[in-house]
């Protein structure tokens, strides 16, 4: 009994490691992306005018980035918000992803699709978030 709950252990401690990691590199890539949407670098520019975008949009989500990754970097918040966060993230970079294989770019596509599977998995490696992905009890 003792050798099976040592497996469990060991494979909590490497989704904790997991989880940690993954929601590291999104943090870093939400607040460098969002801070480059934010300030309107220029290949951001070039790119939602390429997708037909208004330039504030970009600013919007740019915006929505930075405030996303402070609150992932916030302890002891209520799950809902950072599993928003996520959900956030996945909706923004799937329409990117729409939107540059709609425009006939496909290979644009790519950074966007790895960054919503970063959220995927941030959100389904949270220990927190159990909540979201349990089966509801019927009476």
């Amino acid at each position: 009994m003792t050798n099976a709950k040592n497996q469990i252990e060991t494979v909590s401690k490497k989704r904790k490691i997991s989880f940690k990691i993954i929601t590291g590199i999104a943090i870093i890539g939400m607040l460098g992306g969002g801070a480059s949407q934010l300030f309107r670098a220029e290949y951001q520019v070039q790119i939602f005018e390429q997708l037909g975008f208004p330039l504030y949009v970009m600013s919007i989500t740019g915006l929505g980035k930075i405030l996303g990754a402070i609150i992932l970097c916030i302890p002891k918040l209520p799950p809902i918000f950072k599993f928003s966060v996520y959900a956030g993230l996945f909706f923004v970079t799937s329409g990117a992803v729409i939107s540059h294989i709609v425009q006939g770019e496909p290979v644009n596509a790519i950074p966007p699709f790895i960054v919503a599977g970063i959220a995927v998995a941030a959100c389904l490696l949270n220990p927190n978030l159990k909540f979201a992905f349990q089966r509801p009890v019927s009476n």
